[in-house]
């Protein structure tokens, strides 16, 4: 049986029949339905976990002085868009030229008389390779696939190879009870760049969801200086401008 459209109107609601298709329609005093999670904008930021990464870089300082490194890193969300990132690792360094020269005197064993002999000398050390230990941390702002940071970190040298040659310059007579100065010993925390403070920044374009390529600009800001024992002009080692290019991956997929 065709009933056509008709409506049959009761206390509050609306019936309709069409094509003997019922529908209920509630009244308009119900408030509509709303979920109790709603699906979140694009526009909200949802803080995700910490990140661990590695970050390995090659390093080309100036005075010739080459390397690299591995750091262990860890990003931390602070707001949209905007991480902070702590890491520590090491770094070694090869290739250098600096030179340092250390003068010194040396008592010679005393034969009968009332004089000694005392050799002045000087010691030439060469750096050759140089391991640090790293600890830092930097600010991140992303955009889009980019990544803009910058950040401080603090250097300790906790390992140092090279060339000592040493040199008798004179050998000079002089009494016994003389009182020379000095020491026969060089030491190579005689050498500045013991511990540095530096600053950095960089950038860095995301190739996949776990892994970025990226550069940076380092600058020496402070350090530990040379003995006052070296020869002065003693060289500045490491290099004070440095730049690092970078590979850093994610062990754990990072959220947007």
């Amino acid at each position: 049986m065709h009933i056509g459209k008709q409506a049959v109107k009761g206390a509050g609601w609306q019936l309709s029949a069409i094509n003997r298709r019922p529908s209920l329609q509630l009244p308009s005093i119900i408030p509509p339905y709303y979920p109790l999670f709603t699906p979140r904008t694009t526009n909200d930021w949802i803080p995700v976990p910490g990140s661990i990464s590695i970050r390995a870089m090659g390093t080309f300082a100036s005075g010739n002085t080459f390397g690299g490194g591995l750091m262990a890193e860890y990003t931390l969300p602070l707001r949209e868009h905007l991480l902070l990132r702590p890491f520590a690792g090491v770094q070694f360094l090869t290739g250098s030229s600096a030179d340092f020269n250390f003068r010194y005197f040396k008592l010679n064993p005393p034969d009968t008389g009332a004089f000694i002999k005392a050799d002045s000398g000087t010691t030439r050390y060469t750096v050759r390779n140089t391991a640090y230990i790293v600890a830092g941390a930097q600010v991140v702002k992303e955009w889009r696939n980019w990544e803009i940071s910058s950040g401080i970190s603090l250097q300790y040298r906790a390992y140092q190879a090279g060339k000592e040659t040493t040199l008798i310059l004179s050998t000079t007579p002089i009494p016994v009870n003389a009182d020379v100065k000095g020491t026969p010993v060089f030491r190579k925390s005689m050498t500045p760049g013991q511990a540095t403070l530096g600053w950095h920044a960089g950038i860095d374009y995301r190739i996949t969801s776990l892994l970025r390529v990226g550069l940076q600009y380092n600058i020496r800001l402070l350090e530990s200086g040379a003995s006052g024992e070296l020869n002065s002009p003693a060289p500045s080692y490491p290099g004070k401008h440095s730049i690092s290019l970078h590979l850093r991956y994610y062990f754990r997929k990072k959220g947007r």
